[in-house]
């Protein structure tokens, strides 16, 4: 099939016009729902850093940091534990009630079906969990550029990927692609668990936890962002879409998706670099540091090495959205 020019080319191209989508068919304004639920994310954010906080305290203690690095990081330790445990929870639960909502739903056991009677009516489970997850990101962004609570080297990628993300949602949504999006949410939350727990055992001094949560987060992240999300979603957003005779390359809508699918998994690409560069510095640190304790006898809580550690704790972030992130 060839490319038809971009001047002439229409977002739902010449085969299909906005009639014949169903009558229910949602419009940017009806995201407005969307607002509410963001709210409620920055409230529940300010409310687990008060509730979360005597936990993680307890558990800076339980942990077998020396007592110097606890003076020295504990506050910065815990206002870092204490994001990652929010993220921790949000994406724990968006998981289970994502793949709750997909589960009796065709397209999860066959992505083909994504496209099959294009444009289909919106379920009314699949309608809340996408103003569920536009409110969560829209909060995030406005915790970003607005209320300034991202204090990372990351702040311009995060505020990019958060767009993205948010300009997905809405386009998927309205343009009837919500079986494909709903594929997409499903696995960016499976991974962002493991992250955030890595993050916040890390930052509680749970070292060896820590390791095995990023192994098995490493594991997981290459598993479903870098196999199943352009082997099954991508392919099915650029492949399986054209099975459709309504769609084709002379629509604006399959250009617009499959840019920002392509972006993101751009980001992907960049991020699991990022992560497994900073698991193998964290790994070798501690090795390197346990081989020094035992050619000399000085104390192990000693404070020299400290900005080196302190260096390679910055290294990843994976309290914002699960997302690693360099500082």
């Amino acid at each position: 099939m060839d490319i038809p020019s971009f001047r002439t080319m229409t977002f739902l191209g010449p085969h299909v016009t906005w009639a014949d989508f169903p009558k229910d068919t949602p419009t940017v304004v009806d995201t407005w729902r969307c607002l509410p639920f963001a709210v409620v994310f920055l409230l529940l954010r300010e409310l687990s850093d008060i509730t979360l906080r005597p936990v993680l305290f307890k558990m800076v203690e339980m942990s077998n940091s020396s007592t110097s690095r606890k003076e020295r990081f504990g506050l910065n330790a815990i206002t870092k534990s204490s994001e990652a445990a929010f993220h921790l929870i949000f994406h724990s639960c968006s998981f289970v009630g994502t793949l709750i909502v997909l589960w009796n739903k065709p397209w999860l056991w066959d992505t083909a079906q994504c496209w099959v009677g294009w444009p289909q009516d919106t379920p009314r489970d699949v309608y809340w969990l996408y103003m569920v997850q536009l409110g969560y990101y829209v909060s995030q962004f406005v915790s970003i550029v607005v209320l300034n609570d991202h204090q990372h080297k990351d702040k311009t990628v995060m505020v990019v990927h958060h767009l993205i993300t948010m300009f997905l949602l809405v386009g998927s949504f309205v343009s009837k692609c919500h079986r494909v999006g709903t594929l997409v949410l499903l696995v960016h939350d499976v991974g962002d668990p493991c992250v955030c727990l890595m993050k916040l055992l890390w930052e509680t001094g749970w070292r060896r936890a820590a390791e095995g949560a990023a192994a098995v987060g490493l594991l997981v992240w290459i598993l479903s962002r870098q196999i199943v999300y352009p082997g099954w979603i991508l392919h099915s957003m650029m492949v399986e879409s054209l099975a459709n005779p309504a769609i084709g390359l002379d629509m604006g809508m399959w250009w617009f998706n499959n840019g920002f699918l392509g972006t993101l998994f751009l980001f992907h690409c960049w991020w699991t670099w990022l992560f497994a560069k900073v698991i193998f510095v964290k790994v070798t640190q501690g090795k390197i540091k346990k081989g020094s304790q035992k050619l000399d006898d000085t104390e192990p809580s000693s404070d020299e090495g400290e900005p080196e550690v302190k260096e390679a704790e910055d290294g990843v972030d994976g309290g914002q959205d699960g997302k690693v992130k360099v500082n």
